[in-house]
């Protein structure tokens, strides 16, 4: 039997990869929801039929990162319906990550199928189904920047040096986390090609006196246009990143060396947690055996190992990240989950490592066989998953119709769920789609995106202090009738999620329906199984005629 082309096995797999996203109605992320009524509001604030977006939110473009996927889904939004718009744009990540670690290893050298198949494991997991999309096009981005940085490194004139530069400032614009380990990456890398420049013999035992002369002398002098123009091709993204960490703060404390969690997150994979724990067991224990092949290999393949890890500096830059994984603190510069953040480049790092060599035929085949059949089975476990997701979420934004446009939403959970949590920001669907506002979309209150709310009327504020956790969680601890009272604003809609009936008795939810009672009225309850009950406010009752 003929083997399939590399191009062959490429397309098919992405072609599978791609299902999760077109078979159902929703892709079910934490986020998504509101970067669509994000986008929304951007392209709408000014628009005079919908003056409840200016009311409440107010434009605050800056230089800060974020950015990439707004101004992406706002062209899309013009020509598209909004949840096509997102599957286009998720579309575009699924291709463009495997490719792009393809294109990371390629050249000089490098197995590209391989690591395209590597890239496949991180589709979908715990950063994408947080729906943290700018993040997810950060490591797009840094990917594309390492493959480039490898083929010009050696020859790094102006029009390199433009590209070099520019590609470093649109990673930082989809996400500070990505632009600070492409900086990172490319820098250590170029302190080990001057490294090997410096010494092309390994004879350390007289290192000074190599420099000192006249062949190290010469090599000292060649090295500092290339140096300068490293320097100032990171500068502008690494002064953007100063500012923005000097603003928002850098808290976040060093943690302990030895962290078991730390070291279950990392063998297990954290990035492959999603909705169940029973799903991450299961992709869990398929990574660590293919961790102990690994291991296997090296040990059986040394001498190869250690004549790659001479050539390029990968192994050091995952050594690296192993070492600052174990200390790094989860929480920092407003930034949460930066252990299932940087788990992903501790991968991203053995991936490149990995597949910056040629494999032998018999071991690339069961390489390639292997990454094929787990990307099969991680699809078809999403697909399942995703079934069950989506009649949910079709019960969730069930009373849309009921909604009026240019309304008010507030969506409460009367139970917790562990995240990702596809229903904690789904309203975002329905304000997106009523041209409302979404009142528990926390990015504009947090500011790391072009909108924010308007001061006197921001519900993280006014409802809960800046302590968002009353808001968000399930059930929550908030006033809804309070809001109106503080402020000239309303909450028209509210959206109670959840087993209501299973939770009455808890005094938050017994405050909440009093409120409920007081003030508004039930206009639906999802026929399906009454998760979602829909309330409306009383002014806005409208008298029969005729």
């Amino acid at each position: 039997m003929r083997w399939p082309s590399d191009r062959v096995i490429l397309a098919g797999l992405l072609a599978i990869c791609l299902l999760p996203i077109w078979m159902f109605d929703f892709v079910p992320t934490q986020d998504g929801p509101s970067h669509l009524h994000i986008a929304n509001v951007l392209l709408n604030i000014d628009n005079p039929e919908f003056p409840v977006l200016s009311k409440y939110y107010r434009l605050d473009w800056n230089f800060d990162p974020n950015l990439f996927v707004y101004l992406s889904l706002q062209p899309l939004m013009m020509v598209l319906p909004p949840l096509i718009a997102e599957k286009v744009l998720l579309t575009a990540f699924v291709v463009a990550l495997p490719l792009a670690a393809g294109y990371a290893v390629r050249s000089p050298r490098g197995d590209g199928l391989i690591a395209a198949l590597l890239g496949m494991q991180l589709i979908y997991g715990f950063t994408f189904h947080m729906g943290f999309y700018n993040f997810s096009f950060g490591i797009v981005f840094c990917l594309l920047g390492i493959g480039y940085w490898r083929r010009i490194a050696d020859q790094l004139r102006l029009r390199q040096f433009i590209v070099l530069a520019s590609l470093i400032l649109i990673t930082y614009f989809c996400h500070i986390f990505a632009a600070l380990n492409l900086i990172f990456i490319i820098g250590l890398a170029f302190l080990w090609r001057t490294w090997r420049y410096l010494w092309p013999s390994a004879n350390y035992h007289d290192a000074w006196g190599q420099l000192l002369s006249p062949d190290g002398v010469h090599r000292w002098t060649q090295l500092v246009r290339p140096a300068a123009m490293h320097l100032i091709a990171v500068l502008p993204a690494t002064v953007l990143i100063l500012f923005f960490v000097l603003k928002n703060g850098g808290d976040g404390e060093l943690q302990n060396w030895i962290n078991f969690e730390r070291l279950i997150l990392l063998l297990g994979v954290g990035h492959l947690r999603s909705f169940s724990p029973a799903w991450e067991i299961a992709l869990s224990s398929l990574w660590i055996f293919g961790l102990a092949t690994l291991i296997r290999y090296i040990q059986l393949h040394y001498d190869k190992v250690a004549s790659t890890a001479a050539r390029e500096p990968f192994l050091f830059v995952l050594l690296a990240y192993l070492g600052t994984f174990m200390v790094i603190p989860n929480t920092a510069a407003s930034a949460n989950f930066m252990l299932q953040r940087f788990v992903i480049y501790v991968f991203m790092a053995l991936l490149i490592w990995l597949s910056t060599r040629q494999f032998e035929p018999v071991l690339r085949k069961r390489m390639i066989a292997a990454l094929g059949a787990l990307t099969l089975v991680t699809i078809g476990l999403r697909l399942v998953q995703y079934a069950d997701l989506n009649d949910k979420l079709g019960e969730y934004v069930a009373g849309i119709e009921a909604i009026e446009p240019n309304r008010t939403i507030l969506a409460l959970s009367v139970k917790g769920e562990p995240f990702p949590t596809p229903f904690l920001h789904a309203a975002g669907y329905i304000a997106t789609l009523r041209n409302g506002v979404d009142l528990k979309t926390i990015q504009p209150h947090k500011g790391f995106v072009p909108v924010r709310y308007r001061r006197a009327l921001d519900p993280y504020w006014v409802m809960t202090d800046g302590v968002f956790v009353k808001l968000e969680a399930g059930p929550p601890n908030v006033d809804i009738i309070d809001y109106g009272e503080k402020t000239d604003g309303q909450i028209d809609y509210v959206l109670l999620w959840g087993p209501l009936p299973t939770k009455r008795g808890h005094p938050l939810v017994e405050a909440l329906i009093r409120q409920l009672d007081e003030s508004y009225e039930l206009i639906m309850t999802s026929p399906k199984t009454g998760l979602m009950r829909l309330y409306r406010h009383t002014s806005l009752r409208k008298t029969d005629k005729g």
